[in-house]
């Protein structure tokens, strides 16, 4: 999946039939790649031989692809706005309000947010922004159930405004919804194993798991001053770029730039621009191997409002965060029993011991016993406190 934000956009006039623009471009792509691994899952297991088993909950995904479609519209500018002779500049930032999975359907809705700067009859420019819903349905490969969750990411391919005779206005957009499907999963790991009266061979491997821990979505408001002395506002818009990310003692810190656009009359009637730079925090408590990404999205309409020798500006964006990390455990692939053990004449067949900070499966473990033997025998249902006496039957 691609995603492209325009960072900072500027021109300037260098003779009368020549400008120059600049644009700065961030591009945020995420690729997946399939990994496969032997896993051990012991469902017949040999009498004699006790399994350590855990199980993970995991987050995996599973599939992606995107949905193309154009949105072809015919727009009426409200009476109260005047009536556009000629577009000057055109802007749609798309917005998921809903997302969600049917089987092997994908769901998505939401709005195309977009803004028109225009020149009116008599000449001045004006402003407008028209909400335009839209759903769509994808077809999965896979089927999907209520552990299963999407996330949507929207792009705009292309977009065309243009008046009409009568005065209306005719959109054309294309758009694409690029897809990414997790599915949660419960994984049954064996981690440990060793018998009562016989040798066992082990062959085990480190295994990195992902482990997502959480997600959520953040709204980032930004506020600038520029000092100009405006008559009349004519368009404002914020850009954003991707934030920075920085280990701190206490977790993550992002500095996020942006930067606002304002368009003006100022005391003279003259059309003037200007912009404002923002740098904006936020920061998170995580752990040292805890992966955070981060994807910045759009936000409601900035607002630029005329002052006394000053123009003040009001942004939002909003912010998804996904935290996840790689969890390293010991995942046994083989086990092959060897030679028999002679049984010691010397041993009890009943050890007295304080449970101390080990867990039962290491006592057990440790003293030729079973967990289920020592629970039965010490009356307890689960781990011990570390300063309870444990009776330890010798198996």
């Amino acid at each position: 999946r691609v995603r492209m934000m325009p960072r900072f956009l500027d021109a300037r006039v260098l003779s009368a039939r020549k400008m120059m623009l600049r644009c700065g471009v961030s591009v945020l792509a995420q690729a997946l790649t399939e990994e496969e691994g032997d896993r051990y899952s012991a469902d017949e297991v040999p009498s004699g031989i006790e399994i350590l088993r855990r199980t993970y909950p995991i987050v995996l995904a599973k599939e992606s692809g995107e949905k193309e479609f154009i949105m072809d519209e015919d727009l009426t500018v409200p009476p109260s706005c005047p009536v556009p002779e000629k577009i000057i500049y055109c802007n749609l930032k798309p917005e998921i309000t809903e997302q969600k999975i049917l089987a092997d359907k994908a769901v998505f809705r939401g709005n195309g947010n977009l803004h028109l700067l225009y020149r009116n009859e008599e000449g001045a420019l004006s402003s407008w922004d028209f909400q335009l819903p839209f759903s769509q349905l994808a077809d999965l490969h896979g089927s999907y159930g209520a552990d299963a969750s999407m996330d949507v990411m929207m792009e705009v391919t292309n977009l065309e405004v243009d008046v009409t005779d009568e005065g209306h206005l005719r959109m054309k957009c294309g758009m694409v919804g690029q897809y990414l499907v997790r599915q949660r999963e419960m994984l049954d790991v064996v981690e440990d194993a060793y018998c009562l009266n016989r040798e066992l061979d082990i062959t085990s491997r480190q295994a990195e798991l992902p482990m997502a821990l959480e997600n959520r979505s953040e709204n980032i408001y930004a506020d600038a001053m520029i000092p100009q002395e405006a008559n009349m506002i004519v368009d404002c818009s914020f850009l954003v770029d991707q934030p920075l990310q920085r280990k701190t003692a206490e977790g993550i810190a992002m500095e996020i730039p942006g930067q606002f656009q304002v368009l003006y009359y100022d005391e003279n009637s003259m059309l003037q621009s200007a912009s404002a730079r923002w740098q904006g925090e936020w920061s998170m408590p995580a752990d040292e191997n805890v992966r955070v990404d981060v994807d910045i999205r759009p936000g409601n309409a900035p607002i630029a409002e005329a002052e006394t020798g000053s123009i003040s500006l009001q942004g939002m964006t909003k912010m998804n965060v996904d935290c996840g990390t790689m969890q390293t455990m010991r995942m046994i692939t083989v086990l092959e029993l060897g030679d028999e053990r002679k049984a010691d004449p010397s041993r009890p067949s009943l050890i007295l011991r304080k449970a101390g900070k080990e867990s039962l499966w290491q006592i057990a473990k440790e003293n030729g016993s079973t967990v289920d033997a020592i629970r039965q025998a010490s009356g307890i249902d689960d781990e011990p406190d570390q300063t309870q006496i444990l009776l330890i039957p010798v198996v």
